[in-house]
């Protein structure tokens, strides 16, 4: 179990999420990132655009109080660290700085679910999708896996309001990209008559 996780927090989907925006950053220069101890996320684009990525340390609140500021300046501002921290400590913050202002944030999580197995409970997000359904034209995302998050980046990029991205780990769902993506559209994978599966992120795969 420990192997699985370890390669999970290591995730190809954090790879992949980066190395996607850092190249719509190329030509957006409005895209801007923030992260809280999260430039794991993003490596590639912290080094490919400094002047447009802030580093908040340990300080979720000021991670989207921050993320709230930079969007009101008219940019497209990602939010990144774990979910867990993300969305319990900086709920408030969420709420009145991100969604009452209806501005152009997208929440970017890592570590969501039970995927940060060896830091115990206090790192586990399994409340943060019923959190996030409270709050109004709040969208959640949870890629299901890299193919998804390819997909997902030039969308959320060019989505008017907020979005709660829940990166977990993949089991490589799609054998390849000839599919459609949408947001709040539900994808056939395989047809059947006996009974009706419903997932999503991590658990599509399986």
């Amino acid at each position: 179990m420990s192997s699985r996780i370890v390669s999970y927090a290591r995730s190809s989907l954090y790879e992949v999420w980066d190395k996607t925006l850092t190249d719509i950053a190329s030509s957006n220069k409005n895209i801007y990132a923030v992260h809280a101890s999260g430039g794991f996320m993003i490596p590639n684009f912290i080094n490919s655009y400094p002047e447009r990525s802030v580093e908040v340390g340990i300080a979720e609140q000021n991670l989207i109080s921050i993320t709230a500021g930079i969007a009101h300046m008219g940019k497209t501002v990602f939010a990144h660290t774990l979910a867990t921290f993300l969305i319990y400590r900086a709920f408030e913050q969420i709420r009145d700085d991100i969604v009452y202002n209806q501005f152009h944030a997208k929440l970017v999580s890592s570590y969501a679910g039970i995927i940060a197995g060896p830091w115990a409970y206090t790192h586990f997000a399994i409340e943060d999708v019923a959190l996030m359904r409270t709050l109004p034209n709040m969208t959640i995302v949870s890629p299901a896996d890299t193919i998804e998050v390819k997909k997902l980046v030039p969308i959320a990029t060019e989505f008017p309001d907020p979005i709660y991205i829940r990166l977990e780990a993949e089991e490589n769902a799609y054998d390849n990209e000839d599919y459609e993506f949408k947001l709040g559209k539900a994808i056939t994978m395989r047809d059947g008559n006996d009974v009706t599966l419903v997932a999503y992120g991590a658990m599509v795969g399986r």
